[in-house]
């Protein structure tokens, strides 16, 4: 390909309907170039109508004559095909003889296509073509001739046809040859075409400039467009999980009410119909007796003979007016069981979207990205547990997001009763190389480092902050917990695999239903069944084996355990999907507490601070054992549906969601 049709490309070059390379080009009024051929055929099938396919406008052309023949292009093919390719060219002069020698040069002058004895021999050798200049093909194709060549080329006159144009008409606005400027020109204006070119190219460029300024300004109104584009976007994805969130919340809410409606009304009705139960057997088993004795009776006086009946008339007499037809105990009005009645009182939820100075305002919003929970009254009540008020522990945290890398770094407050948590987003990390992954558990290795087990793949994953690290494969692999001494990965076959921080298997544990998190640098090891906690020490020491018991001392059996953590001080948590809430024991696995929230993934710092996920509400809820201290970070807009939470020792909060991890920083200071 010559140099020229490099830099013109096929954009110029070829016809926008037959896509090759242009023949005899004619331009459109909308500047667009097409073959002579092409548009006579157009012309025939449309009667008098051409669209042009790249803009589309519809042209009306009365006659093929009519179209703009462009001779500007027409030159310019003109060298590109006399420094293309030399196959298939023959010399110029041979062929008017009707031989066919393969051209090896041309003319930059007259453009003649040359064979080796032309040119070395006749070409140069005539009074019209000795000043000529002469050059290989190869040296044509370099693109160092294609000014000389340019400069050589003419335009026929479009009256004259064996003219060229040498002279412009200022009056008429239009080039012209030598015999138009004696015959239809001959009184007019003529001027020199470097004189009209200087004219004609200041206001060309004077037009250019204009357009050129109007396409400026189209490219900045483009790009707000696009940003526009993109922050209704945003804000239409930001809407639809708030949608989806506060539909979440209203319908856990109704089910968490219908649960413990049901087990509240189970728990109520049981003594009763243990009692009805039983009284319904003793009915059965009088009744049972009863008739085996009148059935003894009847069969006597029907069957027996009258000695036989006489000699035990007094046995059966005696059996018969002993035996009572009454029930002990049998249910009066008085005492029947009382049957409760469900109240219900409900006030259809009002959903809208209110559109304030344009898409991306929502009610009471100022920032798209904001979300807002919906709070019922019932919520509003929970915020003064354990005599704290509001004012002591109720602060959103909806994290806004920057780039901490340029320097600008999002941070926000959460003020609890006896200390401040400040939280600012540090980044987001996708798993790219992995397919369809799902980031079942994160457990912080060190402070740099961190576990992320991808359950659909088998991986688990070391990465660290400043890169993704390496992964090792564990069958079916579901979480994860780091101690000061070793990697404990819980498999589907309720297995634990005790590897140490070198990565080599040292011990495994069977029969387990959840692995406990733990605080950083932590000694303990700790597993739980669905009855039972067991901790273990370095080396697998076991610690203690305790059965949970509720706050009565009575064995407690947990239905559907999860997760859960372990304090440094031996007490633990629990979160348990069938019931609703997490489950907090003291040392002794007997039961504290109830957490009532989403029994989510649970982490916990070196603080002894609980966090719980909230995998519909997009939260995480903070407490502490006691129940003193409880607020709640909201992870909208950067994390939805979190799966699993860590806290390393300086206090990183990473989180789990589809794909991705984010990491927070938690900046915790005590409040004198």
């Amino acid at each position: 390909m010559s140099v020229l049709a490099k830099e013109l490309g096929d954009d110029f070059l070829c016809c926008v309907l037959c896509q090759e390379l242009l023949k005899v080009p004619r331009l459109l009024p909308c500047l667009h170039s097409i073959c002579s051929s092409c548009a006579s055929f157009r012309l025939d099938k449309s009667d008098k109508f051409i669209s042009c396919p790249i803009c589309e406008d519809m042209v009306t052309i009365s006659n093929f004559e009519n179209t703009y023949l462009n001779p500007w292009l027409k030159n310019i093919i003109s060298v590109i095909k006399i420094t293309q390719n030399s196959e298939g060219k023959f010399c110029s002069f041979c062929e008017l003889k009707g031989g066919y020698q393969e051209a090896v040069a041309t003319c930059l002058t007259c453009f003649d296509l040359l064979c080796k004895t032309c040119w070395e021999s006749r070409h140069t050798f005539t009074t019209l073509t000795k000043d000529h200049h002469v050059v290989s093909i190869e040296e044509a194709q370099s693109g160092c001739y294609d000014s000389e060549m340019r400069s050589n080329q003419t335009i026929c006159c479009s009256v004259h046809k064996k003219e060229y144009y040498k002279f412009f008409c200022k009056t008429c606005d239009v080039p012209i040859c030598r015999d138009c400027t004696v015959l239809q020109h001959r009184s007019h204006d003529h001027i020199s075409p470097k004189d009209a070119l200087k004219y004609s190219e200041l206001c060309l460029q004077k037009e250019i400039d204009r357009v050129e300024k109007g396409i400026i300004q189209l490219k900045i109104q483009q790009s707000e467009l696009d940003k526009q584009s993109k922050d209704s976007e945003n804000c239409e994805e930001n809407l639809r999980i708030q949608i989806e969130t506060t539909c979440n919340s209203m319908i856990n809410k109704i089910n968490a009410q219908r649960r413990s409606l049901e087990r509240s009304l189970t728990q109520s009705l049981k003594n009763p119909k243990e009692k009805t139960k039983l009284k319904t057997e003793l009915a059965k088993n009088k009744i049972r007796l009863l008739e085996r004795t009148t059935s003894f009776c009847k069969f006597l006086l029907k069957y027996g003979t009258d000695f036989e009946i006489l000699s035990l008339q007094s046995l059966v007499m005696r059996r018969v007016k002993h035996t009572s037809v009454k029930l002990d105990q049998c249910p009066s009005s008085e005492n029947r069981v009382t049957m409760p009645r469900l109240s219900t009182s409900w006030k259809e939820p009002d959903f809208k979207l209110i559109f304030e100075n344009g898409l991306n305002a929502v009610e009471n919003d100022t920032l798209p990205m904001e979300t807002k929970s919906v709070q019922t009254d019932e919520e509003e009540k929970n915020k003064t547990v354990m005599g704290i008020s509001q004012s002591d522990v109720g602060i959103q945290c909806n994290i806004i997001e920057r780039d901490i890398l340029k320097g600008d770094k999002a941070v926000q407050t959460c003020r609890y009763s006896d200390m401040i948590i400040q939280c600012s987003l540090l980044a987001t990390r996708c798993f790219v190389n992995l397919q369809t992954p799902k980031i079942s558990c994160l457990s912080w290795m060190t402070n740099e480092s961190f576990i992320a087990v991808d359950q659909c793949n088998s991986n688990v994953n070391l990465c660290f902050l400043a890169f993704s690290g390496n992964g090792m494969v564990l069958e079916n692999c579901i979480n994860s917990t780091v101690t000061s001494w070793c990697i404990a990965i819980r498999t589907g076959s309720s297995e634990i695999i005790v590897l140490d921080h070198n990565w080599s298997k040292k011990n495994c544990v069977s029969n387990v239903s959840v692995l406990f998190a733990t605080p950083p640098l932590s000694i303990l090891l700790a597993c739980t069944t669905n009855y039972a906690i067991s901790v273990f020490s370095h080396g697998m020491t076991l610690l203690k084996r305790l059965e949970f018991t509720d706050t009565k001392g009575n064995p407690l059996v947990l239905k559907d355990p999860r997760f859960g953590c372990i304090f440094s001080s031996g007490k633990f948590a629990v979160s348990d999907f069938d019931n609703d809430f997490v489950f907090i024991f003291d040392e002794n696995a007997r039961l504290f507490r109830k957490e009532f929230c989403f029994p989510g993934p649970i982490a916990i710092d070196k603080d002894d601070l609980i966090y719980i996920a909230d995998f519909y509400e997009h939260r995480v809820i903070v407490t502490n054992f006691e129940g003193s201290l409880r607020n709640t970070i909201n992870l909208l807009p950067h994390v939805s549906h979190p799966r699993s939470i860590s806290i390393s020792s300086d206090y990183k909060l990473a989180v789990a969601f589809r794909n991705s991890v984010a990491l927070f920083q938690l900046r915790i200071e005590n409040v004198s």
